[in-house]
């Protein structure tokens, strides 16, 4: 009985070991390829300054490519997202439900799948961020920029200075009547840069023309 079981001994560990690197998900430790190194990933921003995108629930949003300069300019902020694995080689076909944008501070609130990506990394493991972006709430230009997520990482320092504003004030995910009071207060009163959809420095009628379409708008 005692030589049985050490003849079976290490078959048995050897069955364990293997059958644990055939698991899902579970890769051996020695081999990094085809996996996302977040050191080694890269992102790049269209606008080269700081940018300010309007979102929305629904209706009343622009994408990243029609972005505003801190005096109100068009710009283009598409995010430029490059995956490479532990030696530098590019990660392809990533799905774009993995990769998603999120701010620093958690003034940007998002729609579920409200941020992916455009489509799924190429051949040169590129993506880009260049839509609509479904949301709400706002950043704050002095302390927030907007991050790129990859499998719920973060790539780290590397984070974009592109704002954010949104007809939904409140971040509830619907532009409602919360909303319109906290717009009249910064539209009455003194300024306030969650209320400045057009990121131009006033709030006045075009700020208004722009909540009044976003208006009654929700998540899809």
């Amino acid at each position: 009985m005692l030589r049985r079981t050490f003849l079976l001994a290490p078959v048995l560990a050897s069955a364990l070991v293997a059958g644990a690197l055939a698991q899902p998900g579970v890769a051996p430790s020695t081999s990094g390829a085809g996996i996302p190194d977040l050191p080694q990933c890269t992102v790049t921003c269209a606008a080269g300054q700081r940018a300010t995108v309007r979102v929305s629930p629904g209706a009343g949003g622009l994408p990243l490519t029609q972005a505003f300069t801190d005096d109100g300019f068009p710009i283009d902020a598409t995010i430029t997202l490059t995956v490479r694995d532990g030696a530098g080689a590019p990660v392809p076909s990533l799905p774009a439900e993995d990769l998603w944008l999120v701010s620093t501070a958690g003034g940007l609130v998002f729609c579920p799948g409200g941020t992916i990506a455009d489509g799924p990394t190429d051949a040169a493991g590129t993506t880009t961020f260049s839509g609509l972006l479904h949301g709400g709430g706002w950043t704050d230009p002095a302390a927030e920029r907007l991050r790129v997520m990859v499998f719920g990482d973060p790539v780290g320092g590397q984070d974009v200075d592109v704002q954010v504003v949104s007809a939904d004030i409140t971040g509830n995910l619907d532009v409602d009547l919360g909303d319109v009071g906290a717009f009249a207060i910064d539209y009455f009163n003194d300024f306030h840069v969650r209320s400045d959809l057009r990121r131009d420095g006033v709030i006045d009628i075009w700020d208004v023309l722009d909540f009044k379409e976003a208006l009654g708008s929700s998540c899809p």
